[in-house]
Formats: structure tokens, C-alpha cells, sequence
């Protein structure tokens, strides 16, 4: 929802929709850091165990590969679900 806005203000006026985007990632980060502390409270016991691995690491990153090309081409995904939409479509009329 918020994308949406801040892409029609940014042709408006670009200043106040870039401090905008800032507030919105300044609040979401302290939100994280809030619920972390109220969740988790603070760390009592370091662990000598790495906390990503290379087996990990490289499941992250086909993650983010995967996503991040989902995200700029989703056609593959929706294209799957295309018959059943075309049939409920019709099936309105």
C-alpha cells in the first residue's frame, strides 16, 4: 500500500516522498528492534557456533536469486493459475 502512494507522490513533490520512505524504513527497523527486545530480551549466552554456514549461505542466496526474479518476472507464476482464473471468470457471467 505504501509503495503505491509513495510512487504517485514522488511525482509530486520528490523531497518529502524520499524523507517519507526514510520514516517508513526508520519506523519498520525500530519496530523489529522493539519486538525483538520484548520477544527475545537481551542475549545472556554467546554461543562459540557460527551462525551461517557456507551450506547456508548458499541457500539464502538461491533464495534471494529465486525471489528477486519472481519479483521482476512474475509471468512463469501466473501463468500456472491462469486456466482455473479463466474458468471462474466465466463462470460469473
Amino acid at each position: 500500500m505504501e509503495q503505491g502512494v509513495e510512487i504517485g507522490a514522488w511525482r509530486v513533490n520528490i523531497t518529502l516522498t524520499a524523507l517519507a520512505t526514510i520514516g517508513v524504513l526508520a519506523a519498520t527497523f525500530y519496530g523489529l528492534k522493539l519486538v525483538q527486545a520484548a520477544f527475545h530480551g537481551p542475549e545472556v549466552l554467546r554461543s562459540p557456533i557460527p551462525d551461517l554456514g557456507v551450506r547456508e549461505g548458499l541457500m539464502v542466496g538461491l533464495m534471494i536469486a529465486v525471489l528477486s526474479f519472481l519479483g521482476f518476472y512474475p509471468r512463469p507464476v501466473l501463468h500456472t493459475f491462469q486456466p482455473a482464473m479463466t474458468e471462474l471468470f466465466s463462470l460469473r457471467r
